[in-house]
């Protein structure tokens, strides 16, 4: 388990910080440019110092799933969300090597702490209302 919420940068929304801190059971995220997007530590002393990331969201073939590509500048990154059993799930395929491979890890890795983070305070994420341009989020107690 999780001894505290996921790092969250500081300009990130007041709404999700919210969500995330457990203070708020719903938020929505957008497409376009996204400040709700951690930039990866690979990226921090790269493009991340100069380029937030942008989105574009469409729903996956599977009900509640989305399709996701994040950009950083040059650097851009696909990757399908779900939630499965009341965990955030990023896949990120077959996207892999180089500086993607530590991308997708640093995704994954705030995933888990997310997920760890909601189990200690007895919440799951319920299944999530995706539509072009945009998800959102939910919150239910756990069992």
């Amino acid at each position: 388990m999780s001894s505290g919420p996921p790092q969250l940068p500081s300009y990130l929304p007041a709404d999700l910080r919210a969500f995330v801190e457990c203070r708020a059971d719903r938020v929505e995220l957008n497409g376009g440019k996204a400040p709700w997007i951690p930039v990866p530590a690979v990226l921090k002393h790269t493009v991340g110092l100069f380029v937030k990331p942008s989105a574009e969201i469409q729903p996956a073939d599977t009900p509640g799933s989305a399709n996701v590509s994040v950009r950083w500048a040059l650097v851009n990154l696909k990757f399908t969300a779900s939630v499965v059993d009341g965990r955030l799930v990023l896949d990120a395929g077959d996207m892999r090597g180089g500086m993607l491979d530590d991308v997708a890890k640093g995704m994954d890795d705030w995933a888990d702490q997310l997920n760890g983070w909601l189990a200690a305070g007895g919440y799951r994420l319920g299944a999530p209302d995706v539509a072009p341009g945009r998800i959102a989020l939910r919150k239910e107690r756990l069992a």
